[in-house]
């Protein structure tokens, strides 16, 4: 297993104005260029953090390092798979499996998007349901909320971020419920 990953941020699949008008360019620029960049440089230093504390022996920030890896290797990925899993001809109802446990859940694709409105995404709301939809199993379910909120924080935050006027209560409107 190789030292350090080396982090890149990769290149967008599409211009930045291919998503207009859900996400504007200026956003769109801003998160990928700035925010995203953010996590990659965060992952790289963290990483230069245990290397030195692994090649001096002196150990005292590693916890602080792992922390750091934790946090922006979560924002690195999550992002890196944000950007491939959106597409300038993508939208529509959910299909396959997703669809399946929507309506397993809901009843409906639209009794979920109610749902969504009404509760209105509450941060600690959406990262329950958000660590719930990635389990497989109850076992799963209980693991400790702090143990997965880097991942989930990482992933929910795509709905926190306050840059845009299409948001509803400082979330991003991607569907209208």
């Amino acid at each position: 297993m190789p030292e350090r990953s080396d982090p890149e941020l990769p290149p967008l699949p599409y211009d930045y104005d291919a998503l207009e008008p859900h996400i504007s360019e200026q956003v769109l620029e801003w998160h990928h260029d700035t925010h995203h960049q953010g996590y990659v440089n965060g992952l790289d230093a963290a990483e230069e953090t245990l290397a030195e504390n692994r090649a001096s022996g002196d150990h005292s920030t590693t916890g602080g390092a792992l922390g750091n890896v934790t946090h922006n290797g979560s924002g690195h990925y999550l992002h890196t798979l944000f950007w491939e899993n959106m597409s300038p001809n993508g939208g529509g109802e959910p299909e396959g499996e997703l669809r399946e446990r929507i309506e397993e859940d809901f009843g409906s694709y639209d009794a979920w998007k109610d749902a969504y409105a009404e509760d209105n995404g509450s941060e600690t709301d959406l990262e329950n349901e958000m660590a719930e939809a990635f389990s497989n199993d109850d076992e799963a379910r209980t693991v400790e909320t702090r143990a997965r909120s880097s991942v989930v924080d990482d992933t929910c935050e795509v709905f926190r971020q306050r840059v845009d006027g299409k948001q509803r209560q400082g979330r991003w409107c991607y569907f209208e419920p």
